[in-house]
């Protein structure tokens, strides 16, 4: 498990995180500026600052933007992002194979989310596996399960 922090956006870590080793990442390409010719990634469009996006288990849209000095190491801003800025991003660096599909409507899309020691093993002596779902739903909403 690789935990990556959010970030404020001065580069400050928060409380919140994301599991980088079970994210989907999406990286973009390094594209030929039309003008000068200059190498320039294709999410910003310049020289000195770069992107990534991930995906993760529960859904959630993490963007990492980098900016690189000469002589320093970069500054990474970790934040989470809405699927319309995401689906923005993925379009504009041909990422185009990861845009979610939309969902029928109805549907609830899927979670994925861990059930805590204390809460399966209740539910196994009990054999109440209504109890379980009850409260799992009630811990993750208060965000108290992880992805």
């Amino acid at each position: 498990m690789h935990r990556q922090h959010l970030t404020t956006p001065d580069g400050n870590p928060t409380a919140r995180w994301f599991d980088r080793d079970t994210a989907t990442a999406y990286h973009a390409p390094t594209i030929r500026h039309p003008a000068s010719g200059a190498p320039v990634s294709a999410a910003t469009g310049s020289t000195d600052e770069d992107e990534d996006l991930y995906r993760t288990t529960t859904g959630r849209w993490i963007l990492c933007h980098r900016r690189y000095r000469a002589g320093d190491p970069p500054m990474e801003r970790w934040e989470e992002i809405d699927e319309d800025l995401a689906i923005e991003w993925l379009a504009r660096t041909g990422n185009t194979e990861a845009i979610p599909r939309p969902q029928p409507a109805g549907r609830i899309p899927a979670r994925v989310v861990r059930v805590p020691d204390d809460i399966w093993s209740a539910a196994m002596r009990t054999g109440n596996a209504s109890e379980l779902v009850r409260r799992v739903l009630e811990r993750w909403y208060r965000g108290e399960c992880g992805e």
